[in-house]
């Protein structure tokens, strides 16, 4: 009967060599499932099991496709066994760049192009279906240009800005012109943006040569004919004067006179005032210093400010000042207390005062910590109250002598003590190089370095004002660990505070086998003096219960039991050793050997498995310790 493999066999890459198939006669029924194989005897082919497509496949020997490479805008998913070919949208060579490049070439409308719908079926239309093509679609933004303003997207609003004036500063804006109000009809625009009424004009004058004159009203004219050295007036509105306006002016100069109007012989009019307002063709302005300007018509004043002033021009034609303490420069140097003043209002006065006046109480109470910067707080009066600060004076006076350890730092005890009225009650020192002090035996004992003393009084004058802590640990009792003692007498040996056994001479090795006993020498300290192996020469028979006592011990190094209904299992021996030999049978006749996958996980554990669920209870193994 054929040995069974219940877990999987790995040959590391060698060869199955003079192997058969399983022989059917026919197609048998798979029981094994997908890649099953077998030799078919009455049809002389090789048939493995198809476990997708719950078929056997057979191997007729007369091949077929070994590859499949896909074409230019295709993907194929492998290039053997199951392959998908797809269109390919992701790559250089996708079904798009893969067709004929006609790019610079119209599209014509009559030209297809594939589409996917809403419902993803992909169809095809001519360009000339577009909407882009068919004149129709959605605007999407609308933008303007002042004055018209758009709000944008695709249902903007239009609209158009207000028209704004100029001012003396500042230009205006285009936009829509201020409507003007009922009865405005007969005002203009003025730059500023506002409707005002025309003002009164010229309303008509009256022409004379001294004898005759007429009227000319307002929209009327005069005519000037070429009559040579005459002056024709016609009575209704005309006035003809020749083509020589110097020998009219002279005919007529100074025979047109009048306390307002008088025109000399070009033909100059001079208008006098008759006391009413005038206007003024420029003035001067100055400041503190300089030179007085003169402003003329047309010219601009500018009033510029300076360092800590500011001005601002407004469109009702108004100057405003501002102070702009933030442009003052930083001072060059430190600030003297007592000749630098701060200006402010202060009393309800403006007024300055010298910055060397003002006391740190004038100040508000601070919301938060003050930072010295590494500066002292010099003259203050010892505290009175729990939250005063603290004096070094009142520090000093009120912990030195206290009782309170005040540490001093380090103290060479090869010089003299501290002593005298500065040393206080609680002043503490480590000593850092040990003696007996000067004079000698100051401390006795001496001292040694790491231990602290501490003052027990103010002015200490001797080793008892002074509370020595010794670093060392107390001697050490049947109870109490501390210092210990190691005569030497017994054998022991002290170097350097290491206690170690002088060797006895005794080889180092482990002595006993399963065939030898040990002889041990041990002299009246309980020290092994020698040591050395006997062989054991003892019949099985001079023994009592031998084989009794050995096949006991022997079945403490077995374990066995039955197995089944999984495919892995630990068995905990618990023999402390991966020297383990395992077994594996079935549990029904013939009770034949099986393979099975075993693992020594832990020297206590051994782990079997199988590729395959055996059924309930159908293994039994043994376990033996070796060694």
């Amino acid at each position: 009967m054929a040995i069974k493999f219940l877990d999987a066999i790995d040959l590391t890459g060698l060869e199955i060599q003079n192997v058969l198939l399983q022989s059917s006669v026919g197609t048998p029924t798979s029981t094994l499932g997908g890649g099953q194989i077998v030799y078919d005897s009455q049809a002389g082919t090789i048939k493995y099991y198809d476990d997708v497509n719950t078929q056997w496949v057979e191997l007729d020997g007369q091949g077929g496709v070994t590859g499949i490479t896909a074409g230019a805008g295709l993907v194929a998913s492998s290039s053997t066994g199951n392959v998908t070919i797809g269109p390919d949208y992701a790559t250089a060579k996708n079904i798009i760049l893969s067709a004929t490049n006609l790019s610079g070439t119209p599209v014509p409308p009559e030209a297809h192009i594939i589409y996917s719908d809403s419902k993803s079926v992909v169809n095809y239309a001519t360009v000339q279906d577009l909407p882009f093509t068919a004149n129709t679609g959605t605007v999407t933004g609308v933008s303007g240009t002042a004055p018209i303003v758009s709000s944008g997207g695709t249902s903007p609003a239009i609209s158009i800005n207000d028209f704004t004036g100029a001012n003396g500063s500042a230009a205006g804006k285009s936009g829509a012109v201020p409507a003007p109000a009922a009865a405005d009809n007969v005002k203009y625009l003025k730059g500023d943006g506002t409707w005002a009424t025309i003002p009164s004009g010229f309303a008509g004058f009256d022409i004379s040569d001294g004898t005759n004159s007429f009227a000319v009203a307002s929209g009327n004219g005069v005519t000037f004919a070429s009559t040579a050295g005459t002056i024709i007036f016609n009575a209704a509105t005309a006035l003809t004067v020749d083509a020589d306006l110097e020998e009219v002016s002279k005919a007529i100069a100074g025979a047109y006179t009048s306390a307002n109007i008088t025109i000399d012989k070009y033909g100059r009019v001079t208008a006098a005032s008759t006391g009413g307002a005038g206007t003024m063709s420029s003035f001067k302005a100055t400041g503190d210093t300089g030179v007085a300007q003169s402003i003329g018509d047309g010219d601009t004043l500018t009033i510029a400010g300076s360092t800590g002033i500011d001005t601002v021009a407004s469109n009702t034609g108004n100057i405003t000042v501002n102070l702009d303490l933030c442009e003052l420069p930083a001072p060059k140097g430190d600030i003297d207390p007592a000749s630098d003043t701060l200006v402010g209002c202060i009393g309800g006065t403006n007024t300055q005062v010298t910055i060397g006046d003002i006391k740190l109480d004038n100040f508000a109470k601070p919301s938060g910590s003050l930072d010295m910067n590494g500066q002292k707080i010099v003259d203050m009066a010892d505290p009175t109250s729990a939250q005063d600060a603290s004096t070094k004076n009142y520090v000093d006076t009120t912990f030195a002598g206290s009782g309170s350890l005040i540490y001093q730092g380090g103290y060479d005890a090869s010089t003299a003590a501290p002593t005298g009225a500065s040393i206080k009650k609680g002043f503490t020192y480590a000593v850092t190089k040990g003696g007996t002090g000067v004079p000698a035996n100051f401390w006795n004992p001496a001292l040694e370095i790491g231990d602290l003393i501490i003052a027990n009084q103010d002015n200490p004058t001797s080793a008892a004002d002074w509370t020595e802590i010794n670093k060392n640990i107390d001697v050490a009792t049947a109870t109490v660990q501390g210092i210990a003692n190691f005569p030497t007498a017994g054998g022991l040996s002290v170097t350097a505070g290491a206690v170690s056994i002088p060797n006895s001479g005794v080889k180092a090795a482990t002595y006993g086998a399963a065939d030898t006993v040990s002889q041990i020498t041990v002299d009246d300290k309980g020290l092994v003096t020698g040591a050395s192996d006997v062989s054991i020469a003892i019949g099985a028979g001079a023994i009592k219960n031998f084989c009794t006592e050995v096949v006991s011990c022997q079945t403490a190094r077995e374990k066995t039991g039955t197995i089944g209904n999984a495919t892995s299992w630990t068995i905990a021996h618990n023999f402390n050793s991966r020297n383990v030999m395992v077994q594996v049978y079935s549990n029904t006749s013939p009770f034949d050997n099986v393979e099975v996958k075993i693992s020594r996980s832990s020297v206590n554990d051994v782990d079997i498995s199988v590729a395959k669920n055996p059924g309930a209870s159908a293994l039994n193994y043994m376990i033996q310790k070796i060694g």
